[in-house]
């Protein structure tokens, strides 16, 4: 598997074999013909994997993000508001769905099976490159919010969790 080319190279260096499509220096800096590409765009093409996670893992992760790096200022709750309990990541799955669905941690799951344990580095080597992109590595980290909240992240996203098989 061409990934592990990647071995011993650390975070920075898979962006020259999974570069970003939007980023013109990820694309001249890639390997000559990278296999995939990485967008948080919309595309077209016939031969999509698109990789998710659960819409609440994504919102927790993303007003992290926001809170670390921008200094959101609004609680969880009120950013969850602002940004509709999730409408982006909605808007993903009905444009994606039906497509070769899969989620991120079943392909990570794949792809480290099919390399040597070392081939890939550890979340705590991630962390320490970048712990804002690599916070906690917790999954159904939003289960740990209000559950008014939890129930607001189901009642608006249920039926492109049950698209893609989530329990609901």
């Amino acid at each position: 598997m061409y990934l592990s080319e990647c071995h011993g190279h650390g975070y920075k260096n898979y962006k020259r074999f999974i570069p970003t499509i939007e980023s013109k220096a990820e694309m001249r800096e890639s390997v000559s013909n990278p296999l995939y590409f990485k967008t948080h765009q919309l595309r077209h093409s016939k031969n999509v994997i698109f990789l998710h996670r659960h819409v609440g893992d994504c919102l927790v992760s993303e007003w992290n993000y926001h809170r670390d790096v921008y200094n959101e200022r609004l609680d969880i709750g009120d950013w969850l508001e602002r940004v509709n309990y999730g409408e982006n990541w909605r808007k993903m799955v009905d444009w994606y769905f039906p497509c070769k669905a899969t989620s991120f941690y079943d392909l990570i799951s794949r792809i480290t099976s099919e390399m040597p344990a070392e081939g890939l580095p550890s979340f705590l080597e991630l962390h320490e490159e970048n712990p804002t992109m690599f916070r906690s590595g917790k999954i159904d980290e939003w289960k740990d919010l209000d559950p008014i909240i939890q129930e607001k992240i189901i009642e608006n996203n249920w039926l492109q969790l049950k698209l893609l098989n989530y329990e609901i």
